[in-house]
């Protein structure tokens, strides 16, 4: 008797990664993104993740020629980012429902979105920021005030700005333009609100 055999899951986590995903995960996770209700699929992703590289991140959200986006995120690091880049050079073709990127990518929404920490609902339009500028260093320092701050770690609150400046600039131009990031729980830093951090890192960009 012949019986057939399953399909072999790779053994090498990026490609284990992509199987997963072309097996039904990308279904599973475009109906979640549709609705809105994603149930377990975060912590899904977070382990199939964490087996490519534990520190790696993800986001998604609209994609600019698909319907979604998929990112994966090295946070910062030079050294993670490679592996970032492995992973997306291993993805599929985009398609209509699902593109990929080896960066957070900016969104055109940002103030419109809301993040959930420590049981607090942040909403960042209601962020502002300090800026200053160092042409010498062709750097945006930037001090970043929410209402809800004064509530949270400040472990927690740099994750907030972070995450706000990757999805106003993009990571890639956070990381070549960024300086210095602080936060502030009181208001003495309502510079602007983030469409002026945006006109004011294009400043930057045409000044060095």
């Amino acid at each position: 008797f012949f019986q057939r055999r399953e399909s072999a899951v790779p053994a090498d986590p990026i490609e284990a990664f992509w199987f997963w995903w072309s097996s039904g995960a990308a279904a599973r996770f475009s109906a979640a993104a549709d609705s809105g209700q994603w149930g377990g699929l975060a912590g899904e992703m977070q382990e199939r993740l964490a087996a490519v590289h534990p520190d790696l991140s993800w986001d998604t959200g609209t994609g600019h020629r698909s319907r979604h986006l998929l990112a994966v995120s090295a946070e910062g690091d030079p050294a993670l980012r490679r592996t970032a880049e492995q992973w997306l050079r291993c993805a599929p073709p985009a398609d209509n429902t699902w593109e990929y990127a080896a960066a957070r990518q900016a969104v055109p929404d940002a103030a419109g979105k809301s993040i959930e920490i420590d049981g607090y609902s942040l909403s960042l339009g209601q962020a502002r920021f300090g800026l200053r500028e160092d042409l010498g260093r062709g750097r945006l320092d930037i001090v970043v005030h929410h209402p809800l701050f004064g509530q949270v770690a400040q472990e927690r609150r740099l994750q907030v700005c972070l995450l706000l400046l990757d999805w106003i600039l993009g990571e890639d131009n956070v990381t070549r333009w960024v300086g210095a990031v602080d936060t502030a729980a009181g208001a003495e830093t309502t510079a602007g609100a983030g469409g002026t951090l945006d006109s004011t890192a294009a400043d930057l960009r045409d000044a060095v």
